[in-house]
Protein backbone atom coordinates (compact mmCIF):
# COMPACT_ATOMS: atom_id res chain seq x y z
CA UNK A 1 0.00 0.00 0.00
CA UNK A 2 1.60 3.23 -1.15
CA UNK A 3 1.87 6.30 1.00
CA UNK A 4 -0.40 9.20 0.68
CA UNK A 5 0.77 10.56 -2.62
CA UNK A 6 -2.41 12.41 -3.24
CA UNK A 7 -5.17 13.13 -0.78
CA UNK A 8 -6.98 10.94 1.66
CA UNK A 9 -10.19 9.18 0.72
CA UNK A 10 -12.86 8.77 3.32
CA UNK A 11 -15.82 6.41 3.43
CA UNK A 12 -18.45 7.69 1.03
CA UNK A 13 -21.38 5.40 0.46
CA UNK A 14 -22.12 2.62 2.91
CA UNK A 15 -19.36 0.86 4.80
CA UNK A 16 -15.80 0.71 3.52
CA UNK A 17 -14.55 -2.51 2.03
CA UNK A 18 -11.52 -4.02 3.65
CA UNK A 19 -8.45 -2.16 2.49
CA UNK A 20 -6.84 -5.42 1.45
CA UNK A 21 -9.52 -5.95 -1.21
CA UNK A 22 -8.34 -2.86 -3.05
CA UNK A 23 -4.62 -3.43 -3.23
CA UNK A 24 -2.86 -3.81 -6.55
CA UNK A 25 0.12 -6.06 -7.16
CA UNK A 26 2.47 -3.41 -5.79
CA UNK A 27 0.50 -3.16 -2.56
CA UNK A 28 -0.93 0.26 -3.43
CA UNK A 29 -4.28 0.70 -1.68
CA UNK A 30 -6.48 2.42 -4.24
CA UNK A 31 -9.51 2.47 -1.94
CA UNK A 32 -7.58 4.43 0.66
CA UNK A 33 -6.46 7.46 -1.29
CA UNK A 34 -7.50 10.24 -3.57
CA UNK A 35 -5.37 10.36 -6.72
CA UNK A 36 -4.87 14.01 -7.70
CA UNK A 37 -8.19 14.87 -6.10
CA UNK A 38 -9.97 11.80 -7.50
CA UNK A 39 -11.33 9.12 -5.14
CA UNK A 40 -11.51 5.46 -6.22
CA UNK A 41 -15.11 5.93 -7.37
CA UNK A 42 -14.59 9.19 -9.25
CA UNK A 43 -14.93 12.78 -8.09
CA UNK A 44 -18.70 12.54 -7.55
CA UNK A 45 -19.69 9.80 -5.06
CA UNK A 46 -22.31 7.66 -6.84
CA UNK A 47 -25.71 6.84 -5.41
CA UNK A 48 -26.41 3.22 -4.60
CA UNK A 49 -26.70 1.01 -7.69
CA UNK A 50 -30.26 -0.20 -8.15
CA UNK A 51 -30.41 -3.81 -9.40
CA UNK A 52 -34.10 -4.35 -8.80
CA UNK A 53 -35.39 -1.71 -11.20
CA UNK A 54 -35.90 -1.64 -14.93
CA UNK A 55 -32.79 0.30 -15.94
CA UNK A 56 -30.41 -2.24 -17.49
CA UNK A 57 -27.06 -1.52 -19.03
CA UNK A 58 -27.39 -0.44 -22.66
CA UNK A 59 -24.69 0.00 -25.28
CA UNK A 60 -24.00 2.53 -28.01
CA UNK A 61 -21.40 2.16 -30.76
CA UNK A 62 -18.82 4.95 -30.86
CA UNK A 63 -15.77 5.55 -33.06
CA UNK A 64 -12.40 5.24 -31.37
CA UNK A 65 -11.33 8.51 -32.96
CA UNK A 66 -14.02 11.10 -33.58
CA UNK A 67 -11.62 13.32 -35.51
CA UNK A 68 -10.07 10.88 -37.99
CA UNK A 69 -12.53 9.39 -40.48
CA UNK A 70 -9.87 7.00 -41.76
CA UNK A 71 -9.83 5.23 -38.39
CA UNK A 72 -12.73 2.77 -38.56
CA UNK A 73 -12.24 1.22 -35.12
CA UNK A 74 -15.28 1.32 -32.81
CA UNK A 75 -16.11 0.54 -29.21
CA UNK A 76 -19.20 0.14 -27.03
CA UNK A 77 -20.22 2.95 -24.70
CA UNK A 78 -22.41 2.03 -21.74
CA UNK A 79 -25.49 4.09 -20.99
CA UNK A 80 -28.75 4.04 -19.04
CA UNK A 81 -32.16 5.63 -19.52
CA UNK A 82 -35.41 6.19 -17.65
CA UNK A 83 -38.63 7.40 -19.23
CA UNK A 84 -40.89 7.12 -16.16
CA UNK A 85 -41.17 10.91 -15.76
CA UNK A 86 -41.18 11.76 -19.44
CA UNK A 87 -44.08 13.57 -21.02
CA UNK A 88 -44.10 13.98 -24.79
CA UNK A 89 -42.45 17.23 -25.80
CA UNK A 90 -40.65 17.49 -22.46
CA UNK A 91 -36.93 18.20 -22.15
CA UNK A 92 -34.24 15.54 -22.44
CA UNK A 93 -31.85 15.36 -19.48
CA UNK A 94 -28.41 13.89 -20.09
CA UNK A 95 -25.84 13.34 -17.35
CA UNK A 96 -22.26 13.04 -18.55
CA UNK A 97 -20.17 10.42 -16.80
CA UNK A 98 -16.85 11.47 -15.38
CA UNK A 99 -13.58 9.91 -14.29
CA UNK A 100 -14.98 6.67 -12.89
CA UNK A 101 -17.51 3.90 -13.39
CA UNK A 102 -21.18 4.91 -13.53
CA UNK A 103 -24.31 3.04 -12.45
CA UNK A 104 -28.06 3.05 -12.94
CA UNK A 105 -28.56 4.61 -9.52
CA UNK A 106 -28.24 8.06 -11.09
CA UNK A 107 -31.22 7.50 -13.40
CA UNK A 108 -33.63 5.58 -11.17
CA UNK A 109 -33.40 7.23 -7.77
CA UNK A 110 -36.09 9.88 -7.48
CA UNK A 111 -34.54 11.83 -4.60
CA UNK A 112 -31.54 13.27 -6.44
CA UNK A 113 -31.34 16.88 -7.54
CA UNK A 114 -31.59 16.18 -11.24
CA UNK A 115 -34.28 13.47 -10.98
CA UNK A 116 -36.33 15.83 -8.82
CA UNK A 117 -36.09 18.32 -11.67
CA UNK A 118 -36.95 15.55 -14.16
CA UNK A 119 -40.17 14.82 -12.28
CA UNK A 120 -41.03 18.50 -12.15
CA UNK A 121 -40.46 19.16 -15.86
CA UNK A 122 -41.46 15.81 -17.37
CA UNK A 123 -37.98 15.01 -18.63
CA UNK A 124 -36.51 11.96 -20.29
CA UNK A 125 -33.34 10.92 -18.47
CA UNK A 126 -30.09 9.49 -19.86
CA UNK A 127 -26.63 8.82 -18.41
CA UNK A 128 -23.58 7.99 -20.54
CA UNK A 129 -20.31 6.60 -19.21
CA UNK A 130 -17.06 8.36 -20.15
CA UNK A 131 -14.71 6.59 -22.53
CA UNK A 132 -11.92 4.60 -20.81
CA UNK A 133 -13.81 4.46 -17.48
CA UNK A 134 -16.02 1.76 -15.98
CA UNK A 135 -16.98 -0.70 -18.72
CA UNK A 136 -16.77 1.82 -21.58
CA UNK A 137 -13.38 0.70 -22.83
CA UNK A 138 -12.14 1.37 -26.35
CA UNK A 139 -9.20 -0.95 -25.53
CA UNK A 140 -8.60 -3.61 -22.91
CA UNK A 141 -5.07 -2.37 -22.22
CA UNK A 142 -4.07 1.01 -20.85
CA UNK A 143 -0.83 1.41 -22.74
CA UNK A 144 0.24 4.99 -23.36
CA UNK A 145 -0.26 4.52 -27.10
CA UNK A 146 -3.96 3.77 -26.49
CA UNK A 147 -4.49 6.61 -24.05
CA UNK A 148 -4.04 9.19 -26.81
CA UNK A 149 -7.75 8.62 -27.48
CA UNK A 150 -8.68 9.60 -23.92
CA UNK A 151 -9.53 13.29 -23.80
CA UNK A 152 -12.34 15.67 -22.95
CA UNK A 153 -12.70 16.61 -26.62
CA UNK A 154 -13.22 12.99 -27.64
CA UNK A 155 -15.73 12.57 -24.79
CA UNK A 156 -17.72 15.62 -25.89
CA UNK A 157 -17.78 14.31 -29.46
CA UNK A 158 -19.09 11.01 -28.06
CA UNK A 159 -21.87 13.00 -26.41
CA UNK A 160 -22.73 14.69 -29.70
CA UNK A 161 -22.92 11.33 -31.46
CA UNK A 162 -25.20 10.00 -28.74
CA UNK A 163 -27.59 12.97 -28.85
CA UNK A 164 -27.89 12.82 -32.63
CA UNK A 165 -28.62 9.10 -32.54
CA UNK A 166 -31.27 9.41 -29.81
CA UNK A 167 -32.97 12.24 -31.68
CA UNK A 168 -33.14 10.08 -34.80
CA UNK A 169 -34.04 6.77 -33.16
CA UNK A 170 -36.70 8.17 -30.82
CA UNK A 171 -38.17 10.79 -33.07
CA UNK A 172 -37.63 13.63 -30.61
CA UNK A 173 -39.15 16.72 -32.20
CA UNK A 174 -37.13 19.89 -31.63
CA UNK A 175 -35.89 18.56 -28.28
CA UNK A 176 -34.33 20.64 -25.52
CA UNK A 177 -31.33 18.64 -24.33
CA UNK A 178 -30.08 19.81 -20.93
CA UNK A 179 -26.74 18.37 -19.91
CA UNK A 180 -25.73 17.73 -16.28
CA UNK A 181 -22.41 16.98 -14.63
CA UNK A 182 -20.38 17.45 -11.48
CA UNK A 183 -16.69 18.19 -10.95
CA UNK A 184 -14.77 17.12 -14.10
CA UNK A 185 -18.04 16.08 -15.75
CA UNK A 186 -19.44 19.44 -14.64
CA UNK A 187 -16.74 21.10 -16.69
CA UNK A 188 -17.69 18.78 -19.55
CA UNK A 189 -21.32 19.89 -19.18
CA UNK A 190 -20.30 23.54 -19.46
CA UNK A 191 -18.06 22.85 -22.44
CA UNK A 192 -20.84 20.80 -24.07
CA UNK A 193 -23.02 23.89 -24.30
CA UNK A 194 -20.04 25.93 -25.49
CA UNK A 195 -18.83 23.47 -28.15
CA UNK A 196 -22.15 22.02 -29.35
CA UNK A 197 -24.78 24.77 -28.93
CA UNK A 198 -26.82 23.35 -31.81
CA UNK A 199 -27.36 20.13 -29.80
CA UNK A 200 -27.20 21.24 -26.16
CA UNK A 201 -29.87 23.73 -25.10
CA UNK A 202 -28.58 24.28 -21.54
CA UNK A 203 -26.27 22.85 -18.90
CA UNK A 204 -25.99 22.47 -15.14
CA UNK A 205 -22.28 22.43 -14.33
CA UNK A 206 -21.88 21.64 -10.63
CA UNK A 207 -18.50 22.32 -8.98
CA UNK A 208 -16.98 22.56 -12.45
CA UNK A 209 -13.22 23.31 -12.61
CA UNK A 210 -13.31 24.98 -16.02
CA UNK A 211 -9.90 26.57 -15.45
CA UNK A 212 -7.09 24.09 -16.11
CA UNK A 213 -4.11 24.83 -13.87
CA UNK A 214 -0.84 23.01 -13.31
CA UNK A 215 -0.08 24.46 -9.89
CA UNK A 216 -3.40 24.23 -8.06
CA UNK A 217 -2.01 25.84 -4.89
CA UNK A 218 -5.42 27.39 -4.14
CA UNK A 219 -6.70 23.97 -3.09
CA UNK A 220 -4.93 24.14 0.27
CA UNK A 221 -6.00 27.75 0.68
CA UNK A 222 -9.64 26.64 0.62
CA UNK A 223 -8.86 23.82 3.07
CA UNK A 224 -7.40 26.42 5.44
CA UNK A 225 -10.42 28.70 4.88
CA UNK A 226 -12.94 25.91 5.52
CA UNK A 227 -11.33 24.89 8.82
CA UNK A 228 -11.04 28.54 9.89
CA UNK A 229 -14.72 29.13 9.15
CA UNK A 230 -15.75 25.91 10.85
CA UNK A 231 -13.76 26.49 14.06
CA UNK A 232 -11.02 29.12 14.45
CA UNK A 233 -9.55 27.35 17.47
CA UNK A 234 -9.41 24.14 15.47
CA UNK A 235 -7.63 25.85 12.58
CA UNK A 236 -5.07 27.35 14.99
CA UNK A 237 -4.45 23.94 16.52
CA UNK A 238 -3.97 22.30 13.12
CA UNK A 239 -1.44 25.01 12.26
CA UNK A 240 0.45 24.56 15.53
CA UNK A 241 0.38 20.81 15.07
CA UNK A 242 2.05 21.03 11.69
CA UNK A 243 4.62 23.50 12.97
CA UNK A 244 5.58 20.92 15.59
CA UNK A 245 5.67 18.10 13.02
CA UNK A 246 7.99 20.17 10.83
CA UNK A 247 10.32 20.76 13.79
CA UNK A 248 10.51 17.03 14.47
CA UNK A 249 11.40 16.34 10.84
CA UNK A 250 14.60 18.39 11.14
CA UNK A 251 16.47 16.02 13.46
CA UNK A 252 17.23 12.31 13.50
CA UNK A 253 15.57 11.78 16.87
CA UNK A 254 12.59 13.86 15.77
CA UNK A 255 12.11 11.76 12.65
CA UNK A 256 12.12 8.62 14.78
CA UNK A 257 9.41 10.21 16.91
CA UNK A 258 7.43 11.04 13.76
CA UNK A 259 7.74 7.47 12.53
CA UNK A 260 6.33 6.10 15.77
CA UNK A 261 3.72 8.81 16.26
CA UNK A 262 2.25 8.39 12.78
CA UNK A 263 2.89 4.65 12.41
CA UNK A 264 5.05 5.03 9.29
CA UNK A 265 6.19 1.74 7.75
CA UNK A 266 9.64 2.98 6.71
CA UNK A 267 12.26 5.13 8.33
CA UNK A 268 11.86 8.78 7.33
CA UNK A 269 15.05 9.35 5.36
CA UNK A 270 15.79 13.09 4.87
CA UNK A 271 17.91 12.22 1.81
CA UNK A 272 15.07 10.40 0.04
CA UNK A 273 13.17 13.48 -1.07
CA UNK A 274 10.48 11.49 -2.91
CA UNK A 275 9.52 9.62 0.23
CA UNK A 276 9.82 12.76 2.31
CA UNK A 277 7.40 14.65 0.07
CA UNK A 278 5.17 11.60 0.15
CA UNK A 279 5.22 11.68 3.94
CA UNK A 280 4.02 15.28 4.03
CA UNK A 281 1.28 14.55 1.53
CA UNK A 282 0.25 11.75 3.88
CA UNK A 283 0.00 14.10 6.82
CA UNK A 284 -1.66 17.02 5.01
CA UNK A 285 -3.92 14.65 3.10
CA UNK A 286 -5.71 13.76 6.34
CA UNK A 287 -7.26 17.23 6.28
CA UNK A 288 -8.02 17.59 2.58
CA UNK A 289 -10.63 14.94 1.82
CA UNK A 290 -12.83 15.88 4.76
CA UNK A 291 -13.04 19.41 3.41
CA UNK A 292 -13.66 18.27 -0.16
CA UNK A 293 -16.75 16.25 0.83
CA UNK A 294 -17.57 17.00 4.47
CA UNK A 295 -21.27 17.71 4.99
CA UNK A 296 -22.41 16.44 1.58
CA UNK A 297 -25.55 14.31 1.76
CA UNK A 298 -23.70 11.20 0.66
CA UNK A 299 -23.21 8.32 3.07
CA UNK A 300 -21.38 9.19 6.28
CA UNK A 301 -19.93 12.40 4.88
CA UNK A 302 -23.18 13.93 6.08
CA UNK A 303 -22.47 13.73 9.81
CA UNK A 304 -19.43 11.58 10.56
CA UNK A 305 -16.54 12.28 8.20
CA UNK A 306 -16.49 16.05 8.48
CA UNK A 307 -14.23 18.94 9.48
CA UNK A 308 -16.16 19.00 12.77
CA UNK A 309 -15.03 15.44 13.50
CA UNK A 310 -11.40 16.41 12.91
CA UNK A 311 -11.83 19.48 15.09
CA UNK A 312 -13.16 17.41 17.97
CA UNK A 313 -9.86 15.53 17.98
CA UNK A 314 -7.46 18.44 17.53
CA UNK A 315 -9.28 20.52 20.17
CA UNK A 316 -9.17 17.76 22.79
CA UNK A 317 -6.88 19.24 25.44
CA UNK A 318 -6.51 15.96 27.33
CA UNK A 319 -3.31 15.39 25.32
CA UNK A 320 -0.62 17.59 23.75
CA UNK A 321 -0.92 18.83 20.18
CA UNK A 322 1.44 16.22 18.73
CA UNK A 323 -0.57 13.39 20.23
CA UNK A 324 -3.76 14.94 18.87
CA UNK A 325 -2.21 15.00 15.38
CA UNK A 326 -1.34 11.35 15.86
CA UNK A 327 -4.91 10.64 16.94
CA UNK A 328 -6.25 12.13 13.70
CA UNK A 329 -3.92 9.91 11.70
CA UNK A 330 -4.82 6.86 13.77
CA UNK A 331 -8.53 7.56 13.16
CA UNK A 332 -8.02 7.23 9.42
CA UNK A 333 -5.78 4.20 9.81
CA UNK A 334 -8.41 2.41 11.88
CA UNK A 335 -11.06 3.25 9.30
CA UNK A 336 -9.03 1.46 6.63
CA UNK A 337 -7.51 -1.30 8.75
CA UNK A 338 -3.97 -0.10 8.18
CA UNK A 339 -1.15 -1.48 10.28
CA UNK A 340 1.25 1.26 9.14
CA UNK A 341 1.45 4.08 6.61
CA UNK A 342 3.69 3.27 3.66
CA UNK A 343 5.37 6.39 2.26
CA UNK A 344 7.37 4.55 -0.42
CA UNK A 345 6.91 6.70 -3.51
CA UNK A 346 8.20 3.97 -5.81
CA UNK A 347 5.20 1.82 -4.87
CA UNK A 348 2.93 4.51 -6.25
CA UNK A 349 4.88 4.77 -9.51
CA UNK A 350 4.94 1.00 -9.94
CA UNK A 351 1.18 0.85 -9.46
CA UNK A 352 0.51 3.64 -11.94
CA UNK A 353 2.75 2.08 -14.59
CA UNK A 354 0.99 -1.27 -14.33
CA UNK A 355 -2.57 -0.23 -13.55
CA UNK A 356 -5.57 -0.62 -15.81
CA UNK A 357 -7.76 1.12 -13.22
CA UNK A 358 -9.33 4.54 -13.58
CA UNK A 359 -6.52 5.97 -11.45
CA UNK A 360 -4.08 5.69 -14.35
CA UNK A 361 -6.64 7.15 -16.75
CA UNK A 362 -7.19 10.18 -14.53
CA UNK A 363 -3.46 10.79 -14.10
CA UNK A 364 -3.20 10.71 -17.91
CA UNK A 365 -5.85 13.41 -18.21
CA UNK A 366 -4.15 15.58 -15.59
CA UNK A 367 -0.84 15.24 -17.44
CA UNK A 368 -2.25 15.92 -20.90
CA UNK A 369 -5.15 18.32 -20.29
CA UNK A 370 -5.80 19.70 -16.83
CA UNK A 371 -3.00 19.64 -14.27
CA UNK A 372 -5.06 20.20 -11.11
CA UNK A 373 -2.00 19.36 -8.96
CA UNK A 374 -2.58 20.32 -5.33
CA UNK A 375 0.73 21.79 -4.21
CA UNK A 376 1.94 23.47 -1.01
CA UNK A 377 3.23 26.51 -2.94
CA UNK A 378 0.64 28.90 -1.54
CA UNK A 379 2.10 31.86 0.37
CA UNK A 380 -0.63 31.47 2.99
CA UNK A 381 -1.68 27.81 3.04
CA UNK A 382 1.89 26.54 2.82
CA UNK A 383 2.85 28.16 6.13
CA UNK A 384 -0.54 27.16 7.60
CA UNK A 385 0.53 23.54 7.21
CA UNK A 386 3.88 24.32 8.81
CA UNK A 387 5.80 24.63 5.56
CA UNK A 388 7.74 27.88 5.43
CA UNK A 389 10.08 26.56 2.74
CA UNK A 390 7.38 25.32 0.30
CA UNK A 391 9.07 21.95 0.45
CA UNK A 392 6.34 19.57 1.55
CA UNK A 393 4.38 19.24 -1.73
CA UNK A 394 6.26 21.30 -4.35
CA UNK A 395 4.75 21.53 -7.80
CA UNK A 396 7.96 20.59 -9.61
CA UNK A 397 8.03 17.28 -7.75
CA UNK A 398 4.38 16.53 -8.52
CA UNK A 399 4.60 17.32 -12.25
CA UNK A 400 7.60 15.02 -12.56
CA UNK A 401 5.32 11.99 -12.20
CA UNK A 402 3.96 12.41 -15.74
CA UNK A 403 7.27 11.48 -17.33
CA UNK A 404 7.94 8.85 -14.67
CA UNK A 405 4.65 7.10 -15.48
CA UNK A 406 4.10 7.75 -19.20
CA UNK A 407 7.59 8.36 -20.58
CA UNK A 408 9.91 11.18 -21.58
CA UNK A 409 7.40 12.75 -23.99
CA UNK A 410 5.53 13.97 -20.89
CA UNK A 411 8.21 15.92 -19.10
CA UNK A 412 7.27 19.08 -17.24
CA UNK A 413 7.33 21.51 -20.16
CA UNK A 414 5.01 19.23 -22.14
CA UNK A 415 2.56 19.24 -19.22
CA UNK A 416 2.56 23.04 -18.98
CA UNK A 417 2.10 23.32 -22.75
CA UNK A 418 -0.83 20.87 -22.70
CA UNK A 419 -2.65 22.74 -19.94
CA UNK A 420 -2.16 26.03 -21.80
CA UNK A 421 -3.71 24.46 -24.90
CA UNK A 422 -6.74 23.34 -22.87
CA UNK A 423 -7.41 26.85 -21.61
CA UNK A 424 -6.87 28.29 -25.08
CA UNK A 425 -9.34 25.80 -26.53
CA UNK A 426 -12.16 26.13 -23.96
CA UNK A 427 -11.42 29.66 -22.78
CA UNK A 428 -10.79 28.83 -19.13
CA UNK A 429 -12.76 30.61 -16.43
CA UNK A 430 -12.06 34.09 -17.76
CA UNK A 431 -13.20 33.68 -21.35
CA UNK A 432 -16.13 31.29 -20.99
CA UNK A 433 -19.20 32.97 -22.43
CA UNK A 434 -21.76 30.34 -23.42
CA UNK A 435 -25.36 31.09 -22.47
CA UNK A 436 -27.77 28.94 -20.45
CA UNK A 437 -25.16 27.34 -18.17
CA UNK A 438 -25.69 27.27 -14.40
CA UNK A 439 -22.53 27.15 -12.25
CA UNK A 440 -23.22 26.09 -8.61
CA UNK A 441 -20.13 26.07 -6.35
CA UNK A 442 -19.74 25.54 -2.62
CA UNK A 443 -17.31 27.97 -1.02
CA UNK A 444 -15.90 25.18 1.20
CA UNK A 445 -15.15 23.07 -1.87
CA UNK A 446 -11.45 23.36 -2.78
CA UNK A 447 -12.34 22.90 -6.46
CA UNK A 448 -14.45 26.05 -6.55
CA UNK A 449 -11.23 28.05 -6.89
CA UNK A 450 -11.02 26.85 -10.52
CA UNK A 451 -14.69 27.46 -11.32
CA UNK A 452 -16.91 30.28 -12.57
CA UNK A 453 -17.48 32.42 -9.47
CA UNK A 454 -19.05 35.38 -11.25
CA UNK A 455 -21.72 35.05 -13.91
CA UNK A 456 -20.04 35.15 -17.35
CA UNK A 457 -23.24 36.61 -18.82
CA UNK A 458 -26.83 37.34 -17.84
CA UNK A 459 -28.03 33.91 -18.94
CA UNK A 460 -25.32 31.87 -17.20
CA UNK A 461 -25.58 32.44 -13.45
CA UNK A 462 -22.82 31.62 -10.98
CA UNK A 463 -24.34 30.43 -7.70
CA UNK A 464 -22.08 30.42 -4.63
CA UNK A 465 -23.38 28.11 -1.90
CA UNK A 466 -21.97 29.22 1.46
CA UNK A 467 -20.69 26.48 3.75
CA UNK A 468 -21.04 23.57 1.32
CA UNK A 469 -18.50 21.21 -0.20
CA UNK A 470 -17.99 19.43 -3.52
CA UNK A 471 -21.09 19.00 -5.72
CA UNK A 472 -23.37 19.46 -2.70
CA UNK A 473 -26.33 20.36 -4.92
CA UNK A 474 -26.26 16.99 -6.73
CA UNK A 475 -27.15 14.81 -3.75
CA UNK A 476 -30.56 14.04 -2.20
CA UNK A 477 -32.47 16.86 -0.56
CA UNK A 478 -32.67 16.84 3.24
CA UNK A 479 -34.71 18.86 5.71
CA UNK A 480 -31.56 20.01 7.48
CA UNK A 481 -29.81 21.25 4.32
CA UNK A 482 -28.12 24.59 4.86
CA UNK A 483 -30.33 27.58 3.94
CA UNK A 484 -27.78 28.50 1.27
CA UNK A 485 -28.17 25.07 -0.36
CA UNK A 486 -31.96 25.26 -0.27
CA UNK A 487 -31.82 28.70 -1.88
CA UNK A 488 -29.41 27.44 -4.55
CA UNK A 489 -31.73 24.60 -5.49
CA UNK A 490 -34.65 27.01 -5.81
CA UNK A 491 -32.56 29.23 -8.05
CA UNK A 492 -31.51 26.28 -10.23
CA UNK A 493 -35.11 25.17 -10.61
CA UNK A 494 -36.24 28.69 -11.51
CA UNK A 495 -33.60 29.03 -14.23
CA UNK A 496 -34.53 25.61 -15.62
CA UNK A 497 -38.17 26.64 -15.73
CA UNK A 498 -37.28 29.71 -17.76
CA UNK A 499 -35.34 27.61 -20.25
CA UNK A 500 -37.93 24.87 -20.59
CA UNK A 501 -41.04 27.06 -20.70
CA UNK A 502 -39.51 29.59 -23.08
Amino acid sequence: MNGRLALILLVVVGSALSASLNKGSTGFNRKRWLIRGRPWHGLVPPPAKADNVDAPDQWFTQPVDNFDASNTQTWQQRFWSNDQWYTEGGPIFLMLGGEGPESNGWVVRDDLEWTTLARKFGAMVYLIEHRFYGQSLPFQSAETSNLKYLSSRQALADMANFIKAQNKNNGYNNPKWIVFGGSYSGALAAWAREQYPELVYGSLASSAPVQAEVDFYQYLEVVEFAFSQTDKKCADNIHQGFVQLQKLAKTSSGRETLKNLMNICEDIDPHNTDNLHNFWQSMIGNYMGVVQYGGDNSGNYRTEVTPQAICAMVNDESSDILQRMGNVNAWFMEMYEESCVDIDYQNYLDYMKQSTDADRMWIWQTCTEFGYYQSSDSKTAGPFFGDNTKSSMPIDWIVRECAQIFGDDYKSQAVYDAIKKTNNFYGGANKFNATRVIFPNGNHDPWHALGELTSPNAQSPAIIIAGTAHCADMYPLADDDLPSLKAARKSISAHMAQWIMH
